[in-house]
């Protein structure tokens, strides 16, 4: 799975955040094919910001998650999500990063792997 990650810092409204992203970004979300999932975070303390201190004032972090790196390509062509991304970046309050990543998840010993462990670049 491969998720792409947005970050905001230093939004100086948290609920004109949320309202914008519940209204504006949410239902665009919806109806672009080929992702599937979003999650919000909402940070609600850092801790230890003397070890990164770039991280100081991330408010939210946005994952965007689609099946393969192919399928997140072919979204990203799209007239959808050129004019989705255009509006995150421009019109959400705050400062934005934007990272891309491969996604492996796990449990703790007692369970089994939720996906094989992916060691290499396939």
């Amino acid at each position: 799975m491969i998720k792409s990650v947005i970050i905001y810092k230093n939004v100086e409204n948290s609920d004109a955040f949320k309202q914008f992203y519940l209204h504006e970004i949410l239902p665009r979300v919806k109806n672009i094919t080929g992702i599937i999932g979003i999650n919000i975070t909402n940070i609600l303390q850092q801790i230890r910001e003397d070890v990164i201190p770039s991280i100081r004032g991330v408010q939210f972090i946005i994952e965007l998650y689609f099946e393969s790196e192919q399928t997140m390509n072919e979204v990203a062509h799209t007239f959808e999500c050129q004019e989705l991304m255009t509006i995150m970046k421009n019109e959400a309050p705050g400062e934005v990063t934007s990272l891309l990543g491969r996604q492996n998840t796990y449990t703790n010993s007692r369970q089994k792997f939720l996906y094989a462990p992916r060691w290499d670049n396939e």
